[in-house]
């Protein structure tokens, strides 16, 4: 019995050593698990908040400077960060080329107004020696208007002096016709 007590007590023992061997061996996984843990976790959030950051700061970049619709974010990750920065890419391609026709067709109407304007000023300054023209016209009308009442009053004063002179004629004839039918008789 004697021997039982002392197995028993041995494998007691063992069994304590076994349990206490475990527990410290479980507590050693549980401590590297969470070490590893701590350090994936540490690493995950790098991971995830350096190129975020990153894309962060390029678009406050972006934002904060002069309207440069030429600078990209340029991200090589193959992840939802770098897709994000690659479809923010083209979309920044597209309003720089929607600024650029933007930009031409306002070019485009500059010189189109500067031609009508230069049109305009013509079609004025025609206009100007139209009325210029008109008013010389004018004022000729009148003179030549003048000139012909002139002419006229000139015409039956020629006329009036005309007919005096047939009507002095003809008293001077019947005075001479009396004269030699005088000195006839």
């Amino acid at each position: 019995a004697a021997d039982i007590e002392s197995a028993v007590e041995q494998v007691m023992k063992d069994l304590e050593f076994a349990r206490t061997s475990a527990s410290s061996f479980i507590l050693l996984f549980i401590v590297i698990g969470i070490v590893i843990g701590v350090v994936l976790a540490g690493l995950i959030t790098r991971s995830i908040s350096g190129p975020l950051n990153n894309l962060i700061n390029r678009l406050r970049d972006i934002a904060e400077g002069e309207g440069d619709l030429t600078q990209r974010i340029e991200s090589n990750n193959n992840d939802e960060i770098g897709e994000v920065a690659h479809w923010f890419d083209l979309f920044l391609d597209k309003i720089q080329n929607t600024i650029q026709q933007v930009g031409i067709t306002a070019h485009t109407l500059k010189d189109a107004a500067t031609e009508m304007l230069g049109t305009s000023n013509g079609m004025k300054d025609s206009a100007g020696q139209t009325v210029d023209q008109a008013h010389v016209v004018s004022t000729s009308s009148i003179q030549v208007s003048e000139n012909v009442n002139n002419v006229a009053t000139a015409t039956a004063e020629i006329d009036t002096s005309v007919r005096e002179i047939s009507n002095n004629i003809t008293e001077a004839a019947e005075i001479a016709a009396q004269a030699v039918g005088a000195a006839e008789a």
